[in-house]
């Protein structure tokens, strides 16, 4: 897991919207090949440390082109031969701004990740050496199934978890509605970007991904690659269920760390003793922490659990047994 190379490209943004900047600063945030040197609203903030620190990329919201700082701006980029520009936008005419350097168009929070890896793939024009991702074919994989108490506990052992976390998938015995305002809680609450997961989305470090609200099985790719959404009937009496995401990814041996949490019943059990015998490390809830002692129980019962842990130790537990430092829990 280790990076392809030390340096990173420093990154000025500078955009007046707060909702548009935070889902930039968060996604650079967990891409090792960038780092931000700042964000400015407006070319006034930015005028000086773009003098000062060269940055190597500079993204500006396409809006401020027509803010009257701007003229002096760009003569100052004009000048620093080693700073490329991007423009940031959600308008889809975006021609006059192409002699300022690459545009890519932003019509959502998605397209923020294509605009790094595009950003990245240009290094050489850019004048920085690129940083390579983690190489998620190679990399350890996270599952986590939780029943009844589970909101809160996924929330504590979670919020152990690094921005640069294992890819993690999870399945919540939770009531399809509130799908959506769960995974945007856990979000709003943890390093790693938490969201739902879609048919076919590519499965990344540093991203955690929730069974959605839909009556469908959360499971892994035959390539491993990415998630996929199954409409199978239910399995333990559960769709999505807890079995149906660990027996997916059995397969992939060693390279699987799982964690069955508080919940009643016995959905993730069998899943977890396969995933065991497959070579995989489990841990389980103990009694005294859980909501309800049936899950991790039946599991513990089968001979499926590695380690019992309490709730407090099985955030750092998953990430020691992943192969990485936790780096502190974020309250």
């Amino acid at each position: 897991m280790s990076l392809a190379a030390p340096m990173t490209a420093t990154l000025l943004l500078i955009d007046p919207s707060a909702i548009r900047s935070r889902r930039l600063i968060k996604a650079v945030a967990r891409d090792p090949r960038f780092t931000l040197m700042a964000h400015c609203k407006t070319f006034a903030d930015a005028y000086n440390l773009t003098e000062s620190r060269k940055p190597a990329v500079v993204a500006i919201a396409a809006e401020l082109v027509s803010n009257r700082g701007f003229p002096m701006y760009n003569a100052l980029l004009d000048a620093l031969d080693s700073t490329s520009v991007i423009m940031c936008t959600t308008n889809a005419d975006t021609a006059r701004f192409r002699t300022l350097g690459q545009t890519f168009e932003l019509p959502d929070s998605s397209r923020i990740e294509a605009m790094l890896d595009d950003l990245a793939a240009r290094s050489a024009r850019f004048g920085f050496q690129q940083v390579g991702k983690r190489n998620t074919a190679n990399s350890r994989l996270a599952v986590i199934g939780a029943s009844t108490g589970g909101v809160e506990a996924l929330t504590a052992v979670l919020s152990h978890f690094p921005a640069d976390c294992p890819p993690t998938l999870v399945v919540q015995h939770i009531g399809h509605d509130f799908v959506s305002g769960f995974a945007r809680r856990l979000d709003r609450l943890c390093a790693a970007k938490v969201v739902e997961a879609s048919d076919g989305a590519r499965i990344e470090p540093g991203h955690v991904y929730v069974a959605p609200g839909l009556p469908a099985h959360l499971t892994l790719s035959t390539t491993g690659l990415s998630c996929q959404l199954d409409p199978a009937p239910s399995q333990s009496g559960h769709r999505p269920s807890v079995d149906a995401l660990f027996n997916s990814v059995e397969r992939l041996g060693d390279r699987v760390v799982a964690a069955l949490l508080t919940g009643m019943g016995q959905d993730g059990a069998k899943g977890l003793l396969r995933i065991r015998n497959a070579g995989g490390h489990t841990i389980a809830q103990d009694r005294d922490t859980c909501v309800v002692y049936g899950m991790p129980r039946v599991a513990q019962d089968i001979g499926a659990v590695i380690q019992q842990l309490p709730l407090n130790r099985i955030g750092p537990a998953l990430i020691e047994a992943a192969g990485l430092p936790e780096k502190g829990r974020v309250t």
